[in-house]
C-alpha cells in the first residue's frame, strides 16, 4: 500500500499561525475583561503548540526538527523575523517560593530598563518560579497547564512539585500559575502579532490616469489567484464612485466606497494609495489616501491578504470598451506613516506632458516581477500623458486650444 504524504503550503501554515495567534488573543481578553480561568486551558494549549520546542530526556531543547518544525521558528526564519527578546538585570534572593516578575515585563524591542538581550527560545528556557524543592523554567509552566491539567490531554497523575505549583496562591488568592501563564502569554502574544505583521502588513499606491466621465461601471485592477479569490479590486460604479472590494478566501467581502472621481480634476490623475495594517487588537486598520482626500477604517474581522499577494496572483488591468493609463505602481511592506503617505500622493500626481505612461487599451493582463514592477502579459504601448490626456478630451468632444 502506498501512503500518500501532503506538505502544507506556507500560505497555509501561514494561516494556522493566524488563527492560533487569535486565539491566544481572545484567551487573553477573556481572562482579562471577564475573568473566565477555563480559558487558561485554551491559551496554555495554544501556547505550547506554537511556541514549545519538543525536549530530549535531559530537557534540553531540540531546536531543529526537519519533518515538523514548530511553527513560530519555522515561519520566522522563512519570513526573516528576529525573534530576540529584551529584559530587564534582576536578582532575587534565594527563597522557596517566589516568581520572577521582571520576566512579566519582556519587550520586543531595547528599552532603557530592558537591554538584556535574550532569543525566544532562551527566554522559554529561563526559570520563572520557585517553590520548595523545584524551580520551573517558562516552558515548563506552559506544558504543566497544557499537558497535566487539561489543556491538551488528561492525564490521571501528577508528580508532588506539579501538583504543588497547580494548587499555589499568592497573598492576592490568585492561583499563581494562572498569573504566570496570563503573563508569559502577553509576552508569546506580542511575538506572534510580530511574525503576523511582517506578512500581513502592507502599502499599495498606484498612479492612474484614467477618462473618469466614461469608465462608469468598469473594472479598474483587480488582482486573482486560480482559484477564482479575488483579494483586492478597484472598480467604478453607475455613480461614478471608484469602489474597493477585499475579500478573503471563504468569499467574505468588504466593498468600500472610497472616492467620488467628479471630485477630480481635470488632469485626470487618481493616486490610489491604501495602507492594510493589522493592530495590536488583531483589528485591521484600512487607511485610503485617494488625491487629497482619506479615510480610515476599522475592520473588526481581519482578512488576511499580504504584501506578496501580487507575486502569486493574476493582475485584470482596465476593462473592454476602456482605455486607462498607468504611470506608477508601490507595493511597501511596511506602512508608512500619514506625513509619508501624503508625500508619495504629491510624487506620484507630478506627471508632466512629456512623460511616458503605460496604456492599456482593454482588458490586458499583467503580474508583478520581484521588483514589484508591472510585467504584462500581452503586447506593451506607452504614449505621453499629453498625448493620452488630449485623446480623453477628444472622446468627451472638448475643444482643446
Amino acid at each position: 500500500m502506498t501512503v500518500m504524504i501532503f506538505t502544507k503550503s506556507d500560505r497555509l501554515r501561514f494561516i494556522e499561525f493566524f488563527k492560533g495567534v487569535q486565539l491566544l488573543k481572545d484567551s487573553l481578553d477573556k481572562i482579562s475583561n471577564e475573568k473566565d480561568d477555563k480559558y487558561f486551558l485554551v491559551l496554555s494549549a495554544q501556547l505550547r503548540s506554537l511556541f514549545i520546542l519538543p525536549h530530549d530526556k535531559n530537557g534540553n531543547p531540540i531546536t531543529e526538527d526537519v519533518k515538523n518544525p514548530i511553527i513560530c521558528y519555522d515561519l520566522a526564519n522563512k519570513l526573516n523575523v528576529d525573534l530576540t527578546l529584551y529584559t530587564e538585570e534582576a536578582t532575587y534572593e534565594d527563597k522557596e517560593c517566589q516568581y520572577y516578575n521582571h520576566l512579566f515585563n519582556t519587550t520586543l524591542i531595547k528599552t532603557p530598563k530592558n537591554h538584556k538581550e535574550i532569543s525566544l527560545i532562551d527566554w522559554l528556557e529561563t526559570e520563572i518560579v520557585s517553590i520548595p524543592g523545584k524551580k520551573f523554567k517558562i516552558w515548563e509552566v506552559i506544558k504543566i497547564e497544557a499537558d497535566k491539567n487539561g489543556g491538551a490531554h488528561y492525564d490521571k497523575t501528577a508528580n508532588k512539585e506539579c501538583a504543588n505549583l497547580c494548587s499555589m496562591i499568592n497573598q492576592k488568592g490568585v492561583l499563581v500559575i494562572n498569573l504566570l501563564l496570563k503573563n508569559i502569554g502577553d509576552v508569546l502574544y506580542q511575538v506572534g502579532l510580530k511574525i503576523i505583521k511582517s506578512l500581513f502588513d502592507f502599502q499599495l499606491a498606484i498612479s492612474l490616469i484614467i477618462p473618469h466621465k466614461k469608465c462608469t461601471n468598469k473594472n479598474i485592477i483587480s488582482f486573482s489567484y486560480e482559484n477564482g479569490h479575488s483579494p483586492i479590486s478597484l472598480s467604478v460604479s453607475e455613480n461614478n464612485e471608484l469602489i474597493l472590494s477585499i475579500e478573503n478566501q471563504d468569499k467574505r467581502r468588504y466593498r468600500l466606497s472610497v472616492y467620488n472621481l467628479s471630485d477630480m480634476d481635470d488632469s485626470n490623475i487618481l493616486v490610489f494609495n491604501m495602507s492594510y495594517e493589522l493592530n495590536k487588537d488583531m483589528q485591521v486598520i484600512l487607511s485610503v489616501y485617494c488625491n487629497d482626500t482619506v479615510v480610515q477604517y476599522k475592520l473588526v474581522t481581519p482578512f488576511f491578504i499580504g504584501y506578496n499577494f501580487t507575486r502569486n496572483s493574476t493582475i485584470t488591468l482596465s476593462d473592454k470598451d476602456l482605455s486607462i493609463c498607468f504611470s506608477s505602481m508601490d507595493i511597501y511592506n511596511n506602512i508608512l506613516d500619514f506625513d509619508q503617505s501624503l508625500k508619495v500622493n504629491k510624487t506620484m500626481k507630478q506627471i508632466d506632458d512629456k512623460d511616458s505612461v503605460l496604456k492599456i487599451s482593454n482588458k490586458q493582463f499583467a503580474v508583478v516581477d520581484g521588483y514589484n514592477t508591472i510585467k504584462l502579459l500581452g503586447p506593451i504601448s506607452y504614449t505621453s500623458y499629453y498625448d493620452f490626456k488630449k485623446s480623453i478630451l477628444e472622446d468627451n468632444n472638448i475643444e482643446t486650444y
